[in-house]
């Protein structure tokens, strides 16, 4: 956890304009106390994106995301499911994207 929470200074140091975004590990969810213990985990820059319902890291998600996108392009019968997907990633890559350092926490 040590090197972590170094990794986490210095990459605040690094891009003191980048928001400092926390993940939190849904096992650490309480159902039985207003709180619980957590600890830093993996620190890296990444690309978020939110919708109405969720966010997208764009190391992770991104092809999640171009796949739900697909689901509603109107079906054109004359493109085949790699065009649909084509015009979905870049759907997707238009999308406001922000640069944050993501924080892991940890169980």
């Amino acid at each position: 956890m040590k090197d972590n929470i170094k990794n986490l200074v210095k990459l605040i140091t690094e891009n003191p304009n980048l928001k400092v975004v926390p993940i939190v590990d849904s096992d650490l969810f309480c159902e039985d106390y207003s709180s619980c213990l957590g600890k830093i985990g993996n620190v890296y820059i990444d690309e978020i994106y939110y919708s109405d319902e969720r966010y997208y890291l764009k190391s992770f998600d991104d092809e999640d995301l171009a796949e739900e996108v697909a689901e509603n392009i109107v079906l054109d019968y004359q493109l085949n499911d790699d065009e649909i997907m084509d015009m979905a990633r870049k759907e997707v890559e238009s999308y406001k994207w922000e640069t944050v350092i993501v924080v892991n926490i940890d169980l």
